[in-house]
Protein backbone atom coordinates (compact mmCIF):
# COMPACT_ATOMS: atom_id res chain seq x y z
CA UNK A 1 0.00 0.00 0.00
CA UNK A 2 1.35 3.73 -0.80
CA UNK A 3 -0.42 7.07 -0.73
CA UNK A 4 0.01 8.79 -3.72
CA UNK A 5 2.75 12.35 -3.89
CA UNK A 6 3.34 15.08 -6.43
CA UNK A 7 5.86 13.88 -9.56
CA UNK A 8 7.03 17.61 -8.71
CA UNK A 9 7.86 16.50 -5.04
CA UNK A 10 11.11 13.96 -4.45
CA UNK A 11 10.26 13.25 -1.37
CA UNK A 12 7.44 11.32 -2.84
CA UNK A 13 9.33 9.32 -4.84
CA UNK A 14 9.66 6.39 -2.88
CA UNK A 15 5.61 6.09 -2.78
CA UNK A 16 5.07 6.54 -6.25
CA UNK A 17 7.76 3.91 -7.27
CA UNK A 18 5.81 1.17 -5.00
CA UNK A 19 2.42 2.18 -6.91
CA UNK A 20 4.47 2.15 -10.08
CA UNK A 21 5.21 -1.73 -9.47
CA UNK A 22 2.25 -3.09 -8.12
CA UNK A 23 1.60 -1.01 -4.89
CA UNK A 24 -2.27 -0.91 -3.78
CA UNK A 25 -2.69 2.71 -4.20
CA UNK A 26 -4.90 4.28 -1.22
CA UNK A 27 -6.35 7.81 -0.85
CA UNK A 28 -8.75 7.22 2.25
CA UNK A 29 -8.87 4.70 5.13
CA UNK A 30 -11.39 2.73 3.10
CA UNK A 31 -8.36 1.80 0.82
CA UNK A 32 -6.63 0.43 3.41
CA UNK A 33 -9.62 -1.82 5.09
CA UNK A 34 -10.58 -3.21 1.31
CA UNK A 35 -6.64 -4.14 1.61
CA UNK A 36 -6.87 -5.62 4.80
CA UNK A 37 -10.42 -7.65 4.97
CA UNK A 38 -8.86 -10.62 3.11
CA UNK A 39 -6.39 -11.13 5.82
CA UNK A 40 -9.38 -11.22 8.63
CA UNK A 41 -11.37 -14.25 6.99
CA UNK A 42 -14.50 -15.23 8.47
CA UNK A 43 -13.63 -13.21 12.02
CA UNK A 44 -13.77 -9.34 10.02
CA UNK A 45 -16.59 -7.31 12.07
CA UNK A 46 -19.07 -5.69 10.29
CA UNK A 47 -18.32 -2.62 8.44
CA UNK A 48 -18.85 0.37 9.86
CA UNK A 49 -20.08 3.87 8.67
CA UNK A 50 -17.57 6.87 9.15
CA UNK A 51 -19.67 8.02 11.04
CA UNK A 52 -20.42 4.81 13.52
CA UNK A 53 -16.32 4.90 13.59
CA UNK A 54 -15.58 8.16 14.96
CA UNK A 55 -19.11 8.28 17.51
CA UNK A 56 -17.51 7.49 21.00
CA UNK A 57 -20.89 8.37 22.27
CA UNK A 58 -20.71 11.38 25.68
CA UNK A 59 -17.59 10.90 28.07
CA UNK A 60 -19.76 9.78 31.44
CA UNK A 61 -18.61 10.15 34.74
CA UNK A 62 -16.06 7.42 34.96
CA UNK A 63 -14.46 8.02 31.62
CA UNK A 64 -14.24 11.73 32.64
CA UNK A 65 -13.09 10.42 36.16
CA UNK A 66 -10.19 8.25 34.75
CA UNK A 67 -8.89 11.05 32.01
CA UNK A 68 -8.44 13.27 34.95
CA UNK A 69 -6.51 10.76 37.36
CA UNK A 70 -3.99 10.58 34.62
CA UNK A 71 -3.68 14.60 34.53
CA UNK A 72 -0.92 15.98 36.21
CA UNK A 73 1.68 19.01 35.76
CA UNK A 74 3.65 16.93 33.44
CA UNK A 75 2.28 17.44 30.04
CA UNK A 76 1.17 13.54 28.96
CA UNK A 77 0.40 12.73 25.40
CA UNK A 78 -2.90 12.18 24.48
CA UNK A 79 -2.00 8.82 22.91
CA UNK A 80 -0.90 8.00 26.50
CA UNK A 81 -4.26 9.10 27.50
CA UNK A 82 -6.07 6.89 25.66
CA UNK A 83 -4.10 3.56 26.17
CA UNK A 84 -3.18 4.36 30.18
CA UNK A 85 -7.37 5.23 30.18
CA UNK A 86 -8.98 2.48 28.56
CA UNK A 87 -11.03 5.54 26.90
CA UNK A 88 -12.28 5.84 23.38
CA UNK A 89 -10.40 8.41 21.61
CA UNK A 90 -12.75 11.16 21.00
CA UNK A 91 -14.20 10.95 24.51
CA UNK A 92 -10.62 11.48 25.96
CA UNK A 93 -10.32 14.37 22.87
CA UNK A 94 -13.29 15.96 23.95
CA UNK A 95 -12.73 15.36 27.67
CA UNK A 96 -9.07 17.17 27.29
CA UNK A 97 -11.06 20.57 25.16
CA UNK A 98 -13.26 20.35 27.85
CA UNK A 99 -10.51 20.86 30.19
CA UNK A 100 -8.61 23.48 28.24
CA UNK A 101 -12.06 26.15 27.64
CA UNK A 102 -12.45 25.84 31.25
CA UNK A 103 -9.33 26.57 31.94
CA UNK A 104 -9.29 29.86 29.50
CA UNK A 105 -12.86 30.95 30.79
CA UNK A 106 -11.29 30.88 34.64
CA UNK A 107 -8.50 32.67 33.35
CA UNK A 108 -6.02 29.92 33.98
CA UNK A 109 -3.35 29.28 31.33
CA UNK A 110 -4.41 26.49 28.45
CA UNK A 111 -3.29 23.59 28.43
CA UNK A 112 -0.88 22.74 25.26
Amino acid sequence: MAVPGSPLEPRAQGCNDLIRTGATLVTSAADVLECLAPLAGPYAPPPLTVAEACDDGEPDDAARAAVLALLSVTPVPIDDLVRWSHVPPGQVALRCWSLNWQAVWSGMPAIG
